[in-house]
């Protein structure tokens, strides 16, 4: 499948877009790509998520309380990357990059995903991060 989003990959230091007036506060995240998925939840301290990649699922986590660790690897090249991240920041991440997600803190999270979850034709393949 070809990519459905035109987004820069990695770490999201900030919304795209800011709007804070008496009104309150708009946050664009992203403004770029398509997505079929939305999903959002909540990590206890010390949670893991990951372990894995997708094969053509591009994939954007965004920090809405808390914080996280992100450790990512490349399948192909096996060029390794990790950061944190806070609330009020993100990563997309790439088809073939394998992650961990480890909570810092009790977190919340939006994730937004380019394909939605087919039972049928799962791309999510297990990749142990060490």
């Amino acid at each position: 499948m070809a990519d459905a989003v035109d987004v820069s990959f990695g770490r999201l230091d900030a919304p795209a877009f800011s709007r804070i007036d008496a009104r309150g506060t708009f946050e664009e995240v992203v403004n770029g790509g398509r997505w079929e998925s939305l999903a959002v939840g909540r990590m206890q301290s010390g949670a893991v998520m990951g372990h894995h990649y997708h094969a053509y699922t591009v994939v954007c986590l965004w920090l809405i309380e808390g914080r996280a660790r992100v450790v990512t690897e490349d399948v192909g090249t096996r060029e390794r990357h990790e950061c944190e991240i806070a609330a009020g920041q993100g990563y997309i991440f790439r088809p073939s990059e394998a992650r961990t997600i480890t909570y810092l803190e009790s977190s919340r999270f939006v994730l937004l995903k380019s394909h939605r979850f087919d039972p049928s034709a799962p791309d999510l393949i297990a990749y142990p991060l060490t």
